[in-house]
C-alpha cells in the first residue's frame, strides 16, 4: 500500500433532542466536538485501476447527554476520553 495523504480532522456539530408524550415535554440541544487524524493510501491493481483505502480516528472532546426527569436516558459513548 502506498500512503497518499495524512491530515488532521476536526468535527463540530449540534445534537438536538425533543421529548413528546410526557407530562412536561421539552426540547434542548448540545454542542458536539471531536478531533483526530485521517490517512489514505492506494493499492495499484493494474496500470489503470487502483483501490483507495481511508482510515479516520476521532476522539470525542465534548460529549452529549440526554436527561429526562433528572435521569440520564442517553449518553454518547466514547472510549478515548472520560
Amino acid at each position: 500500500m502506498d500512503l497518499r495523504a495524512a491530515c488532521g480532522v476536526g468535527l463540530l456539530g449540534e445534537f438536538y433532542g425533543e421529548s413528546k408524550e410526557i407530562d412536561e415535554p421539552d426540547q434542548d440541544s448540545g454542542l458536539y466536538a471531536a478531533a483526530g487524524a485521517r490517512a489514505s493510501g492506494e493499492i495499484p491493481l493494474s496500470d489503470w485501476f487502483s483501490v483507495r483505502a481511508q482510515l479516520e480516528l476521532l476522539a470525542t472532546l465534548v460529549r452529549v447527554t440526554a436527561e429526562l426527569d433528572d435521569r440520564t436516558v442517553s449518553q454518547q459513548i466514547t472510549s478515548f476520553l472520560p
